[in-house]
């Protein structure tokens, strides 16, 4: 078309436009992908701690129990 008098330049324009979006878009949806499983692993981390806080809570509280005079002697 180029050859026949019609100029094509903001057809190329707007194809590199689309072509950087898209890229962009591809880019953005591969960091959300990395984010989301970086961040299930770090849930998963947290629910371990937490659970390894209940225990310890637990051991230490059956283990803090009140003496007596009695208990001693």
């Amino acid at each position: 078309m180029a050859k026949g008098g019609f100029t094509v330049d903001w057809l190329e324009k707007k194809l590199e436009e689309v072509k950087e979006n898209k890229k962009k878009v591809d880019t953005g949806k591969a960091r959300l992908q990395q984010m989301e499983q970086e961040l299930q692993k770090l849930n998963q981390k947290c629910l371990d701690l937490k659970a390894l806080m209940e225990k310890e809570d637990a051991d230490v509280s059956a283990s803090n129990v009140a003496f007596s005079f009695d208990d001693v002697v």
